[in-house]
């Protein structure tokens, strides 16, 4: 398992990760409008990975997770300097392996 930063053509996959993730929190995480969540959400990853603010996880099959976070360049009530994390996701069967990394 290797991290990296994400370049615009891992997007498709992260998105797939995303959406495995709103299906399995359906409960957790409800939308009204799940299209609009989804092109709302894509549209605020596209700008992060250009901006280097998002890593991901890869294997030999592909992409398996991805963290991404926000400073101050997406939100002026974060101080300069400070970053939080707003989405973070492996996939089940790669946790294990991605907490020893």
């Amino acid at each position: 398992m290797n991290a990296r930063a994400a370049h615009e053509s891992d997007a498709p996959a992260i998105v797939r990760l995303w959406q495995r993730f709103m299906s399995e929190e359906h409960e957790a995480v409800p939308d009204a409008d799940p299209e609009g969540a989804l092109a709302r959400w894509s549209e605020r990853l596209g700008s992060q990975i250009v901006r280097g603010q998002v890593l991901i996880l890869e294997t030999g099959a592909g992409v398996a997770g991805f963290a991404a976070f926000s400073d101050s360049a997406d939100r002026q009530c974060i101080p300069a300097g400070v970053a939080y994390v707003v989405d973070l996701y492996v996939r089940p069967e790669e946790r294990r392996a991605a907490a020893d990394i």
